[in-house]
């Protein structure tokens, strides 16, 4: 063989390895890049199914059960208050309803703090309460016993336990959830476009990627397209599409669910404490009877909050501003029931002051705590009763929003990963033949 043939072929040679190591190169690129795009949409994944069910699972109940206790230590208190007005001993009807709302009260304690994982801060607030609830127990249930004769008046360290620590820690603690929950939500809204768009850029350059490799190819095989890059690429498209519209669908549900639904609970539990502790203060009224100035700070207490939750001659307040952020379709019809059913209620009371300030004073105990209409308790249960279904509606809201997100969830990693298997069998299946055509 002559030198020019020898050069000739070890030049042919050199140029089959240059394009075989190329290729092998660009098959190693190829999966590298598909396998980066996955583990970072994975990554971004995780983060999300971990805020839904943080959000979902822990913190929104622990604000749940913590305003069911707050709500449940208020009424507890106007029970008790009510028995104490009425003289009522042993298992009478407001001691037996006053220690009913105790067992709910210490089972929701020890349920959210055995489920919820408290910081420090948190836990020594739940043992607060545990401890001052324990001692407030104490000093209103001398006033169970038979044997004991006890003045209305002793029952103020009982109220002022209650009303000055025991409540102002519950609202704390919901408080340090609600921020905690406000805190992951804002963080997760904030990076949310920042990791969407790094899936984007990220994407581009796999794309690109794909598309060289199917340059390259086209110029040292002469073949126009590769059916295996070519389908790898369609289904890589298909992927990150896929995975910026489930990303940003769990995105709106969680909008809607913490945004919307929560939100209006929250509001609604907020305004049903307020209106236990108007109730509560009305009782107290009824229990300050004949100590006058007292009389008038409780008076005067109870407008103030009764004013703040709804304001009749200005139609605004505390109640009015959240019922109209409720956006179910039946909202109006609701709003217009909470409302008329409060303003039956302050008719009422307002009626149990005019029979005070008339020296009728067990008339006016018996409208407070009456259950039959045109009475207090029955006035106030009809509210409570409206404000209940209305939260059902916003929970039913929630739920469906929350199961939306975990459908998604639940869906995502089976698609990509599916979506991954099939862009390698791709890529390997369009450069193996090629692969196969330059081993020497």
């Amino acid at each position: 063989m002559s030198d020019s043939n020898k050069k000739s072929k070890n030049y042919k040679l050199s140029s089959q390895e240059t394009v075989y190591s190329k290729i092998i190169f660009l098959l190693v690129l190829c999966i590298i890049s598909i396998a980066s795009s996955t583990l970072t949409t994975f990554i971004v994944y995780f983060h999300t199914r971990d805020v839904v069910k943080t959000i979902s699972e822990n913190i929104i109940p622990s604000i749940i059960a913590s305003e069911k206790i707050n709500a449940s230590l208020a009424y507890a208190h106007c029970n008790a208050i009510n028995a104490v007005i009425t003289n009522e001993k042993t298992e009478s009807s407001y001691w037996t309803l006053y220690r009913n709302n105790m067992n709910t009260i210490h089972s929701e304690l020890l349920d959210i703090s055995k489920k919820t994982p408290f910081d420090n801060k948190q836990q020594n607030l739940i043992l607060s309460i545990m401890s001052n609830i324990g001692v407030y127990e104490y000093k209103a249930g001398c006033f169970v016993s038979n044997d004991t004769v006890l003045s209305s008046n002793e029952f103020t360290n009982a109220d002022k336990l209650m009303q000055q620590q025991i409540l102002p820690d519950s609202a704390s603690l919901i408080n340090m959830n609600s921020n905690k929950l406000d805190s992951i939500y804002n963080n997760y809204t904030k990076k949310f476009y920042i990791k969407t768009t790094f899936i984007l850029c990220l994407g581009f350059l796999i794309i690109a990627v794909l598309i060289e490799t199917q340059i390259y190819i086209y110029k040292k095989t002469n073949r126009i397209l590769n059916l295996g890059l070519l389908l790898a690429t369609l289904i890589f498209l298909i992927s990150t599409a896929y995975s910026i519209y489930s990303l940003t669908s769990i995105k709106a549900d969680l909008y809607e669910a913490k945004q919307d639904s929560f939100d209006s609970i929250h509001s609604l539990w907020d305004a049903k404490d307020a209106a236990f502790n108007s109730k509560t203060l009305e009782s107290l009224y009824l229990l300050h009877h004949e100590t006058g100035i007292t009389q008038n700070i409780d008076t005067i207490n109870f407008n103030t909050l009764s004013f703040s939750l709804y304001n009749e001659n200005s139609k605004s307040g505390y109640l009015a501003d959240n019922l109209n952020n409720i956006t179910f379709l039946n909202r109006k019809s609701l709003k217009e029931t909470i409302i008329q059913d409060w303003e039956n209620y302050i008719t009422i009371d307002k009626q149990i002051r005019t029979l005070e300030d008339e020296n009728n004073h067990n008339d006016a105990v018996t409208l407070c705590i009456g259950t039959s209409q045109g009475q207090s308790e029955y006035a106030f249960k009809n509210f409570n009763k409206s404000l209940d279904n209305t939260i059902d509606i916003n929970q039913t809201n929630f739920n469906n929003y929350i199961s939306s997100a975990y459908k998604t969830l639940n869906m995502f990693p089976i698609v990509i990963i599916i979506f991954t298997i099939l862009m390698f069998i791709f890529v390997i299946l369009g450069l193996k033949p090629r692969i196969d055509e330059y081993t020497i």
